[in-house]
């Protein structure tokens, strides 16, 4: 896997890259993409009906969600651990 930032003026992509078998590969973004089907979307298409891009977009739009979650726990901990620290310093005191 290889990962890498790309930035064009003030936009920045990221790129995740994985390289293995396409049997490897195909295997997994069908089990991941099942997963997904069957656990999180509601749809009346079914698993069978969907195109392998279809598939892999399912993963991608979970991966991103995974980062983004990541990120806003951590901001939401940090934003606390702060908010302690800065409490913990003014104390009432009688």
């Amino acid at each position: 896997m290889t990962a890498k930032f790309t930035v064009d003026g003030n936009n920045t992509k990221i790129i995740f890259e994985y390289e293995t078998t396409t049997e490897i590969i195909q295997a997994i973004v069908e089990d991941a993409s099942h997963y997904l089907w069957k656990e999180v979307i509601d749809s009346d298409v079914t698993f069978e009906d969907l195109t392998n891009q279809e598939k892999l977009d399912l993963v991608n739009e979970h991966v991103k969600l995974v980062i983004m979650n990541l990120a806003n726990t951590y901001k939401s901990i940090k934003t606390q651990e702060d908010a302690r620290t800065l409490e913990e310093e003014n104390k009432y005191n009688l």
